[in-house]
């Protein structure tokens, strides 16, 4: 296969990482890059990819602790995974907290793939793991480059636990073109099948919640206000294209506000916006298909 965009200049080539939930199984997450630029003739010649699950979640298939090494299912080239537990962090000596309740994979390609049809913003799947079950709390993301975790494994077990990719672009020498996560779709929320209490807590300091998430045809969006206000609602997708605005006037305290036009969505992720004049609330959601 090969790795396709067309340039529209050098300097604005980029790639960012995301995770994709899978409308149909939502223990089943796929790592996509977005390329920000078109080519039909593009090589990824390495990449290195860390993504966090919450400490004790296992995958299928089950990827052992460091020394050992398994794989995920690939998609785009072939793709090595390894492990660091808090188990196994903390029982070298090292304070488990340093991981922050994670374990830590990190997934590097082991060969130079070609990839066809790529295009700006459109997500190019590059793995896929899935859950053995569900998570009840934390979060699924890609570990941030410097981040406090990053340091802690460089500093304590010296592997570099990171991101990147270099990508050669129509027969250009390959470049490092990873420019960080993206905004929209590096992080997962547990649990990954929407469950949620079905006691909603607003107040000052938890303005805005959704219900059902993942949802097939409508949305219940509970929010907080502490005075009669107008606010905007838009839905918009991980395009930024949006599909729906309308504004609405809340009363002081609890308001419940049913879009029912969530059922026109196609599947996929999808970012709900409550905006006033001074303030701006945002919470992902996902459309499913059951």
């Amino acid at each position: 296969m090969a790795l396709c965009w067309i340039p529209i200049t050098a300097s604005a080539q980029k790639v960012s990482f995301g995770l994709e939930q899978d409308v149909d199984n939502p223990f089943r997450v796929t790592v996509v890059a977005y390329p920000d630029f078109n080519s039909d003739n593009v090589t990824i010649s390495t990449a290195v990819i860390t993504v966090m699950l919450p400490e004790g979640m296992e995958t299928t298939a089950n990827i052992a602790p460091a020394p050992g090494a398994g794989s995920f299912e690939n998609i785009t080239g072939v793709w090595s995974a390894q492990r660091i537990t808090s188990d196994l962090y903390s029982s070298v000596g090292f304070n488990r907290a340093d991981l922050e309740g994670n374990d830590v994979y990190q997934v590097v390609l082991q060969n130079a793939p070609e990839v066809d049809n790529v295009m700006d913003g459109t997500p190019v799947e590059l793995f896929t793991f899935e859950l053995s079950g569900d998570c009840s709390e934390g979060t699924i993301r890609i570990l941030n480059n410097y981040s406090a975790i990053q340091q802690s494994i460089i500093n304590n077990l010296q592997a570099n636990f990171n991101n990147q990719m270099s990508v050669s672009v129509d027969d250009e020498p390959s470049r490092d073109l990873y420019e960080g996560n993206n905004p929209f779709t590096s992080e997962l929320d547990c649990p990954l099948n929407g469950a949620v209490s079905s006691t909603i807590e607003l107040d000052a300091s938890t303005r805005l919640q959704l219900q059902p998430n993942p949802t097939t045809d409508y949305l219940d969006v509970y929010l907080y206000s502490d005075k009669l206000l107008e606010v905007m609602l838009e839905i918009y997708d991980v395009n930024n294209i949006i599909h729906y605005r309308k504004g609405y006037q809340l009363t002081s305290g609890k308001n419940k506000i049913q879009l029912e036009s969530v059922r026109d969505l196609v599947p996929g992720t999808y970012f709900l916006k409550v905006s006033d004049r001074d303030n701006t609330y945002q919470e992902k959601f996902i459309k499913v298909t059951y």
